[in-house]
């Protein structure tokens, strides 16, 4: 199975450009807010181990799936070692299925525009809710920032799929055209579509239950706008 690593800072982009590239692929989309935000709700506060162990547990079980690949979205700090180990811990995972694995870092300039994440992408319980989880996550974000370097150096990252982009006055569509284009990614055919649906048989226990469904729903209109031509309900 493939994996796409999106990569950047906070705010550059990253979800928005993943919610794009999956419309247009069969790869599905785990971001930052599906992990960090539920952590700082039920803990009150953001828990590393937490939410690694969450993402391991993720990954293992979409690994069985019939999807082609995963988007991940990560913040990767660049002068930390751990965070080097952690996403060559994730290569090797994927990579030990026969898949590949594709490095995407975004990036705006002093003056470009930031992506706020709509509300609409997050879990709603309440307005409180998400104004406190809002605080906790940007303020999170904005002392990683001063605390970390989250844009690579020239030529710092050696993996041979890997492209830089500076999406400061793109759309995330065209971002995600960009990538797909790239990597030469293959969308989902209707075919691939189909096989997905996987629909059971009527048992024979039910099938009086739907015959009764099917008169309940048709005999107020079967009454009130049927004519001695029409045609008769039988049983079964």
């Amino acid at each position: 199975m493939n994996l796409i690593v999106l990569i950047g800072s906070g705010a550059v982009g990253k979800m928005t450009v993943g919610q794009e590239l999956m419309k247009i692929t069969d790869y599905r989309l785990f971001h930052n807010h599906h992990m960090i935000e539920p952590v700082i709700e039920i803990f009150g506060k953001f828990d590393g181990a937490v939410v690694g162990k969450l993402r391991e547990d993720i990954f293992d079980a979409f690994l069985k799936t019939d999807y082609s690949g995963l988007i991940f979205t990560y913040m990767w700090a660049f002068d930390m070692q751990s965070d080097w180990d952690y996403i060559k811990s994730v290569t090797d995972k994927f990579e030990a299925t026969g898949g590949n694995v594709y490095y995407v870092e975004l990036g705006f300039n002093l003056h470009g525009k930031r992506y706020t994440v709509p509300i609409a992408n997050r879990v709603i319980l309440d307005y409180d809710t998400i104004h406190k989880d809002i605080v906790v996550s940007e303020d999170r974000m904005l002392r990683e920032e001063t605390k970390y370097r989250l844009v690579s150096n020239d030529g710092e990252i050696p993996f041979e799929n890997y492209m830089k982009i500076d999406n400061t006055n793109l759309e995330p569509s065209e971002v995600a055209l960009m990538i797909k284009e790239r990597f030469n990614l293959q969308g989902i055919s209707v075919t691939e579509l189909m096989n997905r649906v996987k629909l059971e048989g009527v048992r024979e226990d039910e099938i009086e239950q739907l015959y009764d469904m099917q008169i309940k729903s048709f005999m107020s209109l079967y009454e009130k706008y049927h004519d001695e031509g029409s045609p008769a309900i039988e049983s079964i």
